[in-house]
């Protein structure tokens, strides 16, 4: 009782604050056209489509844009500072001010509405680069438990006053095949094909190779190639994170680490676990000889390129590995409780996923070994089909069709 007390007192406050004073000194102050703030997922992580059309702006437009990233990260504020690049920390009153008066905000995903930052953008044209390189879940609103628990009162005046869900300008995919599924997903008729800013980097060149840099575990990076010049092999394991969990395989049993790492040395294989910002994971993997641990939250694409065989659950990132055209294993190992508790995936998942689906830590060492060890790898065609349909675009200029687009 107290706890819904305490909520309901910190949602009035914050709607107070938010409508009664942000959103009218937001409405009087004028907006510098040329102003564009780009907000990073979570609390501002310097990552995904966000880090990297930011960088193309900075490299390749700023003579014709005024553009910040909005950071609540220090780690993110000092490096991008460092790096001569304009960046806002959010809990600055500069930040505060550049807010008020940008004419548009970039976002890669839904995060960026939390700390009144809807209210300081409201009267801002919102674009949103969703990190989904296709609809794998549901939304939202198509999540009819989800849209039940939301109904509730409670619920819809919280949406209302702290911006649960904003109008967008624009949404921008990959793919025109998929505009009906996230006019849906973002209740909006403005949704675009024209390609997905992070996967420039596959084609190189735009972007200094300093800044591609930042904010990525260089450290693990450079002791991976030099695992790699000895003759190891490299596998990524990527787990989503659980809507109503913390834990995951990671910390629920589902992998015996000490087991796992005998498998490695006995194959001069190194697995590395990059950890969802959002999951709880044992400490036991950490000092096991062959085991080593990426550090979340920081841009995992250049770590990806340095692996020979990805596994993952239920996330889009192996949408990505697939331009690569190396093996991926899908361990869905809680696949009932999965859809049960946590989201609703879209029809099609185990047809859709170009891989063999694992269940078990026996299962999954089975098939490393198949794919991996002995080489008898069956799915590269499956692989290519699906990036043909997913990447619509595939010439290393998504970022310049999306700026083009924003300015004209």
């Amino acid at each position: 009782m107290l706890t819904t007390f305490r909520r309901i007192l910190s949602i009035l406050v914050k709607g107070f604050i938010g409508w009664g004073l942000i959103i009218p000194l937001n409405f009087l102050i004028p907006k510098k056209k040329n102003r564009v703030i780009v907000i990073g997922r979570d609390k501002g992580s310097f990552s995904g489509n966000a880090k990297y059309l930011y960088l193309y702006i900075t490299e390749h437009h700023k003579a014709d844009v005024e553009v910040y990233f909005l950071t609540g990260l220090g780690s993110v504020a000092a490096d991008l500072k460092k790096a001569g690049l304009p960046v806002l920390f959010c809990r600055s009153w500069r930040a505060v001010w550049k807010q008020l008066r940008a004419k548009m905000i970039v976002v890669d995903g839904h995060e960026w509405v939390q700390n009144r930052g809807y209210h300081f953008c409201f009267f801002a044209e919102k674009i949103q680069l969703w990190h989904g390189a296709s609809p794998m879940k549901q939304g939202e609103w198509e999540n009819a438990n989800e849209m039940q628990r939301r109904s509730a009162l409670l619920e819809r005046i919280s949406d209302f006053l702290l911006g649960r869900f904003p109008d967008y300008s624009m949404v921008v995919i990959n793919h025109e095949r998929f505009i009906s599924d996230y006019q849906k997903m973002f209740r909006t008729q403005k949704v675009y094909a024209l390609g997905c800013p992070q996967l420039d980097f596959f084609f190189g060149g735009q972007i200094a190779p300093e800044k591609l840099n930042l904010q990525t575990d260089l450290e693990l990076i450079t002791r991976i190639r030099g695992l790699k010049r000895q003759g190891m092999r490299i596998i990524m394991y990527a787990p989503t994170f659980r809507d109503n969990t913390t834990l995951s395989s990671l910390s629920d049993g589902a992998l015996q680490f000490d087991e796992l790492n005998e498998f490695l040395k006995r194959n001069n294989l190194f697995f590395c676990i990059n950890c969802h910002p959002y999951v709880q994971h044992s400490r036991d993997g950490e000092n096991l000889s062959n085991i080593l641990m990426d550090h979340p939250g920081l841009d995992v694409l250049p770590l990806l390129k340095e692996a020979d065989l990805l596994i993952t659950d239920y996330s889009s990132i192996f949408y990505e590995y697939l331009f690569w055209d190396r093996p991926v294993i899908f361990f869905p190992y809680d696949y009932e409780r999965y859809v049960a508790r946590d989201r609703i995936l879209v029809d099609g998942y185990f047809e859709r996923t170009p891989g063999p689906k694992c269940r078990t830590q026996k299962e999954l060492i089975e098939e490393i070994d198949h794919m991996l060890i002995q080489g008898r790898d069956e799915y590269s065609a499956r692989r290519k089909e699906e990036v043909e349909k997913v990447f619509q675009f595939r010439d290393g200029k998504c970022c310049e069709r999306i700026f083009n687009r924003l300015t004209q």
